[in-house]
C-alpha cells in the first residue's frame, strides 16, 4: 500500500508505551484487502500462509520487498 512506511512507523511508536517490549510487533503488513472464508470471515491460514511463502522467498536469496524493510 503506497505511503504504509511512514504510517508502519507511527503505529509501532504508538504501540511501545502501552505494551511491553516482547508485545510490540517487529513489523506491520498492510493489505489492500483481507481473503475470507466461504462464510465470510477472515481467512486467517491464507494470511498465516502468503506471509510464511514470502518470508521462505526471502530466506532463499529473494529480494526484500520494500513492506518487510
Amino acid at each position: 500500500v503506497k505511503g504504509s512506511e511512514k504510517f508502519e512507523k507511527e503505529l509501532l511508536d504508538l504501540c511501545v508505551d502501552p505494551l511491553e517490549e516482547y508485545m510490540v510487533p517487529t513489523g506491520i503488513t498492510f493489505r489492500e484487502s483481507v481473503p475470507l472464508t466461504i462464510m465470510g470471515k477472515v481467512d486467517r491460514k491464507k494470511i498465516i500462509a502468503e506471509i510464511d511463502a514470502r518470508i521462505n522467498e526471502i530466506m532463499q536469496g529473494g529480494e526484500i520487498p520494500e513492506e518487510y524493510r
